[in-house]
């Protein structure tokens, strides 16, 4: 693994480092080939897969009111229509 990857900050833009401040920074993000799990900004780093904070992926990923089905996966022409 590059060691990179270790202890640099993903963003340093004011309000991503807010948001992640404000809630702690919540485990976000997981990637397989760096064996590493990293909170929104960076700040917070862990070696291997850590468990995700789901509400917080759902605030980053999703534009569908919390806890209805994700229209993520649905047909492109579905997901317009609703």
């Amino acid at each position: 693994m590059s060691t990179a990857l270790v202890g640099r900050p993903l963003s340093t833009e004011p309000a991503t480092v807010a948001w992640c401040a404000q809630r702690g920074h919540p485990w976000t993000t997981y990637n397989p080939w760096a064996d590493r799990t990293w909170c929104r900004c960076g700040a917070r780093q862990s070696p291997g897969q850590m468990p995700p904070d789901w509400g917080a992926k759902w605030e980053l990923f999703h534009d569908h009111p919390y806890g209805v089905p994700c229209r993520c996966y649905l047909p492109a022409a579905q997901r317009v229509s609703q």
